[in-house]
């Protein structure tokens, strides 16, 4: 098949889950190309990334700054815009301002797809409008807060999205349960479980040391619970002098985050580094892991957060709460430790009683590894989203022949 996914940002560090999607299909033989709405700035980059030249399958959107600039633009590549005619028509007739035609540029001359896949469902209601003009199957994927906080702010946002979208593919039944809240079709979802590259992300052996690392990874915002975390560790510090954390992130927080550690006197026990792309080999060498989310004050959740699942495939307890879908990724008592949001006293404990027990820790490893085997493989997980672009395509066309 041949896939348009239209991204927020790209490439981001971040974003493992999307990035995992596209080389995965790749690899199955599909062609995807990325249009996205931001371009990052020069950082460091998965070497998928590379690797894959996913750099040149990218096409950035432009904004004009006037009408003026619009046209120069189309007129700088003649043979686009008049290929492209039918669809500026199309644009037009439908009503839609001028002002937005950049969101079709790139769409100008171009080959056909078979699938528009939209990530974020802020971006899918910008966007639902292409499904009539390129006359294709649109599918939007929803991670998180663009299910919880962005629906808050801006109440009717998706109404013509849940209208018109073929499907919504969401992370968890919790996210599901958000959705149906807000009136998205039912028949329409579909509960997606993200995967992980189990071949890529294995244990390894440890690093001789004579000290226990809890690992924290996460951006650096309200809902990752990171102030928690190392509330937690301070109260547990002195019973356990050999204990180190370790944080990784970086975000609008970090200065926050860092003033907290030095307040908690943990200058010598907690690190706290930024996103880089080793972070396979920090879990190797990590003992438990950690990540407290919760909801913001603007009502932010997580989907079902990506580490968490790379944590027990690497044979690591987790630690966290009962929150999203989280409970769905992680078994309490089994693969790790699922407390209330913001109980701090309760992640002290857990992570105490983790600390005791060594022989306890190895044992949900084993197990969390198993779990995420059995239901969060990234082999399962492509299987499954070519299943529903069958679908979808099959669902699109048969009411397209019947109009």
């Amino acid at each position: 098949m041949n896939l348009a996914f239209i991204l927020l940002s790209f490439p981001t560090i971040t974003e493992t889950f999307i990035l995992n999607q596209i080389t995965a299909l790749i690899d199955r033989g599909h062609t995807v190309e990325i249009f996205s709405l931001e371009q990052p700035l020069p950082s460091t980059f998965h070497e998928e990334v590379g690797k894959y030249q996913l750099l040149k399958k990218t096409c950035y959107f432009r904004r004009y700054t006037g009408r003026r600039d619009m046209v120069n633009n189309l007129l700088s590549s003649p043979f686009s815009a008049l290929s492209g005619l039918p669809r500026i028509v199309k644009y037009l007739n439908l009503g839609l301002k001028v002002e937005g035609l950049w969101k079709l540029v790139p769409f100008l001359g171009k080959k056909n797809f078979d699938v528009i896949h939209v990530h974020f469902g802020q971006v899918g209601a910008e966007f639902i409008f292409l499904k009539d003009i390129l006359r294709l199957p649109f599918i939007t994927s929803f991670y998180g807060y663009d299910a919880t906080q962005i629906p808050r702010e801006f109440p009717s946002i998706y109404q013509t999205l849940f209208k018109r979208s073929d499907y919504i593919m969401v992370l968890s039944e919790a996210m599901k349960e958000e959705l149906l809240k807000l009136h998205c079709p039912g028949e329409k979802i579909r509960v997606h479980h993200l995967g992980v590259d189990l071949n890529k992300f294995k244990p390894g052996e440890k690093k001789e040391r004579d000290y226990n690392t809890v690992l924290l990874v996460g951006r650096l915002v309200e809902k990752k619970g990171i102030p928690l975390a190392i509330e937690a560790f301070a109260r547990i510090k002195d019973k356990y002098p050999q204990s180190r954390l370790k944080i990784i992130g970086d975000g609008y927080l970090k200065d926050t985050i860092e003033d907290l550690i030095r307040q908690r006197d943990l200058q010598d026990r907690a690190t706290l580094v930024g996103f880089h792309t080793q972070v396979k080999e920090e879990m190797v060498n990590a003992d438990i892991f950690i990540l407290p989310s919760h909801t913001s004050e603007r009502g932010d959740k997580e989907g079902t957060p990506m580490v968490l699942m790379e944590a027990q495939a690497m044979c690591l307890p987790v630690i966290s709460t009962f929150h999203a879908g989280i409970p769905e990724v992680v078994i309490d008592g089994e693969t790790g430790f699922l407390v209330q949001e913001k109980d701090v006293d309760a992640l002290a404990g857990r992570l105490a009683y983790l600390l005791d027990h060594p022989e306890l820790r190895l044992e949900m490893g084993r197990k969390g590894r198993a779990h995420i085997e059995k239901h969060y493989n990234v082999k399962d997980e492509i299987t499954h989203i070519e299943r529903l672009y069958a679908e979808a395509s099959t669902l699109y066309h048969g009411r397209d022949q019947n109009r």
